[in-house]
């Protein structure tokens, strides 16, 4: 069956953006929905390379056919949300973007392993998908790497985020795309409601004008990401000596008082209970101060007043949860041992 022929079983279902002729379809005999694209500038061997390479963390390309100066192209329909939305609703979490670089890191990679430069990395262009994993759309702009060209035969790329050699100063190759990924990672750690230097480095190193200066690879990018915890305990998630330094002097000091308390308590004949309760509602509170003012994990984005846009607001809408955390800890606490104090009398 010639590729006319199975163009013509998409039947088109509505316009998804009528200026870069962007259209959803229905395949007439599986039923299942594709995304067609009608492409004027474009590079015909990327495209069927990646059609005969399919890799995770792109959509998938389903047919490619050449009518006059134009590619017909059908690709997998991607459903979910775009960065640019979650970065513009300030929803996004340094638990998260991290999650979103290496899925990006890891698809950049195989994408270079293919020669593919993608030269327009975007919010617009990545997917957030419901299972939370990011996927790298709209190839229009991708070229083969070819070694002893000295630059891009067409300009494209979009100001802001592609790198001075991409309008013309010298050939693209994977460090473009390392420079427009670390714009990404800038604007996504811009996005944060607590403000964190924690991707300073790795946006620095990624956006160096001279390419010499930048991660040679996607993987390089991943492994400095890896120094980066945003899941370890507070103070430690920057991988910042100053702060890890603190957070240890704090954690020991905390540590100190509770087996100083346990230790008194001990000696004052205190039941068991008692003890036990001051091993569980010690740490709770201690710990629990630093992971609220500071948004662990994006544990308070969920509450209106501890995720409030003015700054003083959020602090004092964050000191009031920790006081009604601790006081629903403290309160538990008291009945436990009240009860505790029954069965020892009875």
């Amino acid at each position: 069956m010639k590729n006319f022929d199975i163009l013509s079983t998409y039947e088109e279902k509505s316009i998804i953006n009528k200026e870069h002729n962007v259209f959803l379809v229905e395949n007439t005999i599986t039923h299942k929905i594709y995304i067609k694209k009608i492409l004027e500038k474009y590079s015909e061997e990327t495209l069927i390379t990646l059609k005969n390479h399919p890799i995770n963390g792109i959509p998938k390309i389903i047919d490619i056919e050449k009518i006059d100066d134009k590619l017909i192209l059908i690709e997998e329909y991607i459903t979910g949300t775009g960065l640019d939305e979650i970065i513009n609703n300030n929803q996004l979490n340094a638990h998260n973007l991290r999650l979103y670089a290496n899925d990006l890191c890891n698809t950049l990679d195989e994408l270079h392993k293919l020669n593919i430069i993608h030269r327009d990395i975007k919010p617009s262009n990545i997917i957030i998908t419901r299972d939370n994993k990011a996927v790298l759309i709209d190839f229009n702009a991708a070229k083969l790497f070819k070694k002893y060209e000295t630059k891009d035969t067409v300009l494209l790329g979009t100001m802001g985020y592609a790198p001075p050699e991409q309008f013309g100063f010298a050939q693209s190759t994977k460090k473009s795309d390392i420079y427009s990924f670390g714009i990404l990672i800038k604007e996504m750690a811009n996005s944060l409601k607590d403000e964190t230097n924690s991707f300073n480095y790795v946006i620095k190193k990624c956006t160096m004008l001279n390419p010499d200066k930048r991660f040679n690879s996607a993987k390089e990018v991943k492994k400095a990401l890896s120094y980066i915890f945003p899941d370890a305990p507070v103070g430690y998630r920057s991988g910042n000596l100053s702060h890890m330094i603190l957070a240890s002097i704090y954690y020991i000091f905390i540590f100190l008082v509770i087996i100083c308390s346990i230790g008194s308590k001990a000696f004052a004949n205190e039941n068991i209970i008692t003890i036990i309760l001051i091993y569980i509602y010690e740490p709770l509170v201690s710990l629990g101060l630093p992971a609220i003012l500071f948004n662990y994990r994006g544990i308070d984005d969920h509450l209106s007043i501890t995720s409030h846009e003015n700054p003083f607001i959020r602090l004092i809408g964050r000191i009031l949860f920790f006081i009604l955390l601790s006081s629903i800890i403290s309160l538990i606490s008291t009945i436990i041992y009240g009860i505790s104090l029954l069965l020892f009398v009875s």
